[in-house]
């Protein structure tokens, strides 16, 4: 009798040994269910590994009367920047360091890095971009031309063309660079018509 209940008292001992050890290997795989949903979880809370497009807005309250009337622009037809830069004769990147900060411009950007940033100007913004840096006597919209083109179209050299260009009402005249030791113009074609006529019939 002794013999058997020490060899019940075994058998228990075995089972809840075994059930134990079950026990701790479920709650281990568990655990490491629970780290592994955490990590994917904080990730995407904080938005790190995502592609997002987030559109740059004033703050609420920021609007002054010229930003509400530019706000009923959604209408107007709108510019992407290497439209721009062909209308108005002048590289990409200027063109994107004239309308980036302008009010009423829309970013798109594309992650987390500036550079993956696109925009798009709305008419009235380009108008007024255009009316700032060259002036109301021409349209944003006409041709511009590089001295280049104006130099090899009348046959002249490019000094020339910069020297006749140079004070000219109505050029886009700035220096960029590391220095701002290059200066960039873009010439309307109403003040290339002016100029020619000037040269041809001086008074």
């Amino acid at each position: 009798m002794r013999l058997l209940n020490r060899y019940r008292m075994s058998a228990l001992q075995l089972f809840f040994d075994e059930r134990s050890q079950d026990n701790v290997e479920l709650a281990m795989v568990g655990s490491f269910l629970l780290l592994l949903m955490v990590a994917l979880l904080i990730p995407m809370a904080f938005g790190y590994g995502s592609v997002s497009t987030t559109v740059v807005l004033p703050a609420a309250g920021s609007f002054s009367q010229m930003d509400w009337e530019r706000n009923n622009s959604f209408a107007e037809r709108h510019y992407p920047i290497n439209e721009l830069s062909a209308m108005w004769a002048l590289d990409r990147g200027i063109v994107t360091q004239l309308v980036k900060d302008e009010p009423g411009t829309i970013k798109l950007r594309q992650g987390r890095k500036k550079r993956n940033t696109t925009y798009r100007v709305p008419e009235s913004v380009a108008r007024s971009i255009h009316e700032r840096y060259w002036d109301s006597s021409s349209s944003f919209s006409e041709r511009h031309f590089t001295l280049i083109e104006l130099a090899e179209g009348w046959r002249i050299g490019r000094e020339t063309a910069r020297l006749l260009f140079r004070f000219e009402r109505g050029v886009f005249r700035q220096k960029f660079g590391q220095k701002k030791a290059r200066a960039v113009y873009s010439v309307p074609e109403s003040v290339a018509r002016r100029i020619h006529t000037r040269l041809q019939y001086p008074a």
